[in-house]
């Protein structure tokens, strides 16, 4: 056996395609211009497994398994074992010739058809799995050791051909979920590993952001396409948040010609990411508790059951536009902007873009702290008469501060960062209660009359109401928390 202490290269781009495609990807014009070489097709027997339960042991109790539990997957290609993080928190990787006897999970086949490229390989394969009498398997497409732009701009030329759908993960991954092997986790920004810039530019630091941003949103796309736990969505949402944010705070040195299609395809996701995490917020937060606290409520059981299928119906539409050529063709321009080194990058913007793309990351992210702190800090201090609008512009002010905050950590001293963050965070909650009141004023509209009419609509309406006083109570306090902290980046300001 392969030594299992190597890790296994791994593509950097994996996406789904339909079985039927394969023969014709391996024809396809574009593929033989570029082919370099006799394509080669591999078929083997694959076998997913995992330590063997022992009487005296606790995976024996609890069902669980050592690799699986570390976060990974063992797939033995022939007897060759291949480790796959299925978590995007998983433990370093685990010496597999010191677990002892493996037992075999999963059994299948894989084909595999490798075009060696001018560079990389392009790999075409199917993956058959079947574990007793389920089965599950997946065609995809892999870029192999090719340059991750270069793989994003061949993957966006194949696009117009053909229909590849975003996956997210190493194609055993959906098979392993599919066969309830794995129970795939959302996956938060901070447990992403950090991806610093080559350079100190403030162009190299837009383009490891991004990374970052792409990599919290792509971790949580298995979760969110199984659809067992809302808090992928909420992530994936979150994902998506943080890139709109890191577009408009680079927007100044990112190509113009790319930002309004990537803002406006960003946008359209996020209708259908948004109408299915708006419906989960408003069953779990307030319908559920609400419920346990007054079940006698009239009407409230009615409107879970409307809500419940309103739910159903946002997750088909998510799963539709997630499975969209146009999300791919979205992920795939982002990706190859994120990937570009700062040459590349400085080759995509106008001339007049390079100064301040060049300029040290640390001015560039100074200046950037200190005009959303001047904009908080100019609505912040009138926090005891801001009207609900103007509350909710205050929320979306905190919220866009913070992710500044977050996204230019690296570059300042850890505790003045991390008091900043979690200062934001208390702000951005306090006002939180307003923007979940107004949320489900909307969703309620049309499915129950008014408070005064009807009983369940009344009590949601108090529940709100109860909620936004306790909250709002502590916006004064959260306030001063806030302001007491002294700028740390204002050292770091260019001068003029």
């Amino acid at each position: 056996m392969a030594d299992p202490q190597e890790p296994v290269p791994q593509t950097s781009l994996c996406l789904g395609i339909a079985a039927d495609d394969l023969v014709r990807l391996r024809r396809h014009p574009l593929i033989t211009t570029l082919l370099k070489g006799r394509a080669a097709t591999v078929r083997r027997e694959i076998a997913l497994v995992d330590t063997a339960p022992r009487a005296d042991s606790v995976l024996a109790e609890d069902g669980s398994r050592a690799l699986i539990r570390a976060g990974w997957l063992c797939l033995n290609e022939g007897n060759e074992p291949l480790l796959l993080p299925w978590r995007a928190n998983a433990a370093p990787l685990p010496d597999v010739a010191a677990l002892g006897a493996l037992e075999i999970l999963a059994q299948g086949r894989v084909e595999r058809i490798t075009l060696p490229l001018a560079e990389g390989r392009l790999q075409l394969e199917r993956l058959d799995l079947a574990r007793g009498r389920q089965r599950q398997s997946i065609a995809v497409l892999r870029f192999e050791d090719m340059p991750a732009a270069k793989a994003a701009e061949l993957a966006l030329s194949l696009c117009r051909d053909f229909k590849p759908r975003l996956l997210g993960a190493p194609a055993v991954v959906p098979l392993a979920s599919g066969l309830g092997l794995i129970a795939l986790a959302p996956a938060r920004a901070g447990e992403i590993p950090p991806m610093l810039p080559e350079t100190d530019s403030a162009i190299a630091a837009a383009c490891a952001i991004l990374r970052h941003c792409l990599a919290q949103f792509e971790a949580n796309i298995q979760a969110v396409l199984q659809g067992r736990d809302s808090e992928g969505v909420h992530q994936m949402r979150v994902a998506l948040r943080r890139l709109r944010s890191a577009l408009d705070i680079f927007s100044p040195i990112l190509p113009p010609s790319w930002l309004e299609t990537l803002i406006a395809d960003l946008r359209w996701l996020n209708a259908p990411l948004g109408k299915r995490r708006d419906l989960d917020v408003f069953v779990e937060e307030t319908l559920q508790p609400l419920r346990a606290a007054e079940p006698g409520i009239k009407g409230l059981v009615h409107l879970q059951t409307l809500l419940d299928a309103r739910r159903q119906a946002a997750q088909e539409a998510l799963l539709s536009a997630l499975a969209s050529p146009r999300a791919t063709q979205w992920l795939l321009r982002l990706q190859r902007l994120a990937a570009a080194s700062e040459a590349e990058a400085l080759a995509l913007l106008d001339p007049a873009q390079h100064e301040a793309a060049l300029q040290p990351a640390i001015g560039f992210a100074a200046a950037t702290l200190r005009q959303r702190r001047r904009k908080l800090k100019k609505l912040g201090e009138r926090h005891g008469e801001l009207s609900v609008p103007e509350l909710h512009r205050l929320r979306i002010r905190a919220k866009k501060l913070r992710y500044a905050t977050e996204f230019f950590r690296y570059l300042f001293a850890k505790k003045p960062v991390k008091f900043s963050a979690m200062a934001l965070a208390r702000l951005q909650d306090t006002l939180g209660a307003l923007n979940d009141a107004a949320v489900g004023d909307e969703l309620l509209g049309g499915i129950l009359g008014a408070a005064g009419e009807d009983a369940a609509a009344a009590a949601i309406a108090g529940w709100f109401a109860a909620r936004q006083s306790m909250q709002l109570s502590q916006l004064g306090p959260a306030w001063k928390a806030y302001i007491a902290l002294k700028p740390y980046w204002r050292d770091a300001l260019p001068q003029a």
